[in-house]
Formats: structure tokens, C-alpha cells, sequence
């Protein structure tokens, strides 16, 4: 069609909408240690580029912290945080293997877990409890 320019090509590594990285969705234990302490947390979301953790307390926006998952750390500032969610963005990206040692990390705690639960389910149904 004369005038009409020309399609631009797909770029696959293009962030959508608001997203930098894709997200995955998780529920583990985590640790954000800042200068007010160390916090217990669940990592509910993980991208390259940032989390969202579930804690008691969440830490201010422009707070910097470093976050403790699956043997690693990352320096990140928290750029939302409400009620119990704490956004936060990572100073330097993850690796994809990064990411995905967390999701193994993320499957293994899962199972263990749901072991752990049948193993007291099975004892208590046995008539046994965890101090014996």
C-alpha cells in the first residue's frame, strides 16, 4: 500500500507492557537484611530485574536491602511497598540461571514440605506425636 510504512519486526526480547522480565510465581522463605535488621519474608514473585516479598513489616520505598534466597544474595531498593508486600528492583540483573536455580530451589522446598506435613499427618494418625 503506497505511503504505508513497513511492519516493524517482533523483537522477542522487548519488554510488554510494564514488565522488564518475565515473573515467576513462588511462595518461600526469604531474608531481606537492612540496616533496621534482618527480616523473615516469602518471596512471592521473581524476575532478572526485581521480587516482591510478603513480610511482617514492609521497608520504605528508596529503602536498600540485600535479598537472601537459595544460597544467593542480591543488593536491591524497594521501589513499593504496602500493607505486607515489598516491591523491590535488583541493582544488578539476575541470569536466567539465576532464576532458575531459585525455581529448583522454589520445587525442592515444595516437596520437602509436602514430606515433612505427610510424615506428621502419619504420625499423629499413628497416635504419635513429634515429641516421641
Amino acid at each position: 500500500m503506497p505511503g504505508s510504512a513497513a511492519p516493524i519486526p517482533h523483537d522477542p526480547h522487548a519488554p510488554l507492557g510494564r514488565r522488564a522480565a518475565a515473573r515467576l510465581r513462588l511462595s518461600v522463605p526469604a531474608r531481606l537484611v537492612s540496616v533496621l535488621g534482618t527480616h523473615a519474608c516469602y518471596l512471592v514473585s521473581l524476575s532478572q530485574t526485581g521480587a516482591r516479598v510478603v513480610t511482617e513489616r514492609p521497608l520504605a520505598t528508596g529503602a536498600s536491602a540485600w535479598l537472601h534466597i537459595a544460597a544467593q544474595e542480591h543488593f536491591c531498593i524497594v521501589v513499593r511497598a504496602g500493607i505486607a508486600m515489598t516491591a523491590m528492583v535488583f541493582e544488578d540483573p539476575l541470569s536466567r540461571q539465576q532464576v532458575l536455580d531459585v525455581r529448583t530451589y522454589a520445587e525442592r522446598f515444595d516437596a520437602t514440605e509436602r514430606a515433612a506435613t505427610r510424615a506428621e499427618l502419619r504420625a499423629w494418625v499413628q497416635g504419635r506425636t513429634s515429641a516421641s
